[in-house]
């Protein structure tokens, strides 16, 4: 009887889970398991070690549906998963207020997945891996990047750094 693996993967979405660079860039079609590949990818190595991912999509929904992810991942893996969600704001000089949900997955080894919407002030302040989704379709991707750059260019910590979007016409 032929083995059917749990998850089936399409080759390339195997070939980017075996990669262990410390940089990754992958660019790719609409609707093709971007997310799908790259939470299975920070889910196993969370597994390996207690490890800390910052993940920051383009929005709340598409933040939500990498987290869909991440819990099926746990759940294949083993990996206990415990859940918090919060919501942070503050005012900007206009006197505007901003607010963000900031999703968060815990393993029972520790390592644990924050998920932010992409903003640079989102992007400032942590210390961990980072995972850019859709990162072309980024509002400010430009500031989002000069945030997050010194978070990934610390070499002693040798943090690993993973972009995933599909190709967009500027």
């Amino acid at each position: 009887m032929k083995k059917v693996p749990i998850v089936p993967l399409y080759p390339y979405q195997k070939k980017w889970i075996q990669d262990e660079s410390r940089f990754k860039v992958g660019v790719w079609a609409r609707q093709t398991g971007k997310s799908f590949g790259a939470a299975a990818d920070i889910v196993i190595d969370c597994r390996k070690e207690r490890t800390k991912w910052v993940s920051i999509s383009s929005g709340e929904r598409q933040v939500k549906e990498l987290f869909e992810h991440v819990e099926a991942h746990g759940k294949i893996t083993g990996m206990a998963i415990r859940w918090l969600e919060e919501t942070y704001g503050y005012t900007l000089p206009t006197g505007e207020k901003d607010e963000y949900k900031v999703l968060e997955a815990r393993f029972k080894n520790g390592s644990k997945i924050m998920g932010v919407p992409a903003n640079p002030d989102t992007a400032r302040g942590y210390s961990a891996n980072l995972y850019l989704d859709e990162f072309s379709v980024h509002k400010c991707s430009r500031e989002i990047w000069a945030a997050a750059f010194p978070i990934i260019s610390r070499i002693p910590l040798g943090y690993l750094f993973t972009i995933i979007s599909s190709y967009k016409n500027r």
